[in-house]
């Protein structure tokens, strides 16, 4: 097979052969398209969210690719990770990224700083299926602590969420809901809080970079983190 003799990781190949006839498919094509578009127009570039096995092809197609972490990124495979221009939300990512293969490319997202912040606690939600019940009583001693200290609190839902725990926690602690459809960290720049409540996610690297105190819900103690 042709895209098996190309100058690609031993360890990718034996991935590619192992998970099934579908992948050795999807290379293919991938390959086959990247580089059909590469020959129409030679400044091709890629941008996507964490597909390594297309990202792996455009190497081969010798298109330029971004790679833009939505999210945390998890642990990588080393053998598996693709050369490319990576963009990440810390610098513990780019440190970790950097420690697998130092001639990969890794940015930071830019970010503002706040200076002046109010005396406000933004929590942001999980997903009900994803939240414990001890992680939701933990959530409600923060809640009652920052409120005895006369912090205003705001309930931020997540996006895919029923609004469930929102809805609950608004009822029996008398804290606000912020309904409107807005991302995390317009949210943060727009109140300047000095502290935000979430689980693992960006929101956590989002606050940091933003000179925001983030405390981590996150009970979860995952060795993909």
């Amino acid at each position: 097979i042709s895209f098996l003799q190309k100058n690609i990781p031993k360890a990718l190949k034996k991935k590619i052969l192992n998970y099934s006839a579908n992948n050795i498919g999807n290379y293919s094509y991938f390959c086959a398209l990247l580089m059909k578009l590469k020959s129409i127009n030679p400044n091709l570039i890629l941008f996507h969210g964490g597909a390594y096995l297309l990202s792996h092809a455009a190497n081969v197609a010798g298109v330029r690719n971004f790679i833009l972490s939505h999210g945390l990124i998890t642990k990588m495979d080393e053998n598996f990770l693709p050369l490319g221009n990576y963009y990440v939300y810390s610098s513990d990512e780019l440190k970790y990224l950097k420690s697998i293969n130092n001639k990969l490319e890794v940015n930071i997202y830019p970010s503002q700083q706040i200076q002046e912040k109010s005396n406000k606690l933004i929590c942001f939600l999980n997903e009900e299926t994803l939240a414990t019940q001890q992680e939701i009583e933990d959530l409600k001693v923060i809640i009652k602590y920052f409120s005895e200290m006369n912090y205003e609190i705001l309930l931020k839902p997540h996006p895919t969420s029923d609004n469930l725990i929102a809805d609950s926690l608004s009822l029996n602690l008398e804290v606000k809901i912020c309904t409107e459809k807005i991302d995390a960290i317009d949210l943060i720049m727009r109140e300047k809080p000095s502290f935000v409540a979430c689980w693992l996610s960006t929101v956590m690297s989002e606050a940091l970079n933003a000179n925001i105190i983030p405390i981590c819900l996150e009970r979860d103690e995952s060795p993909m983190y």
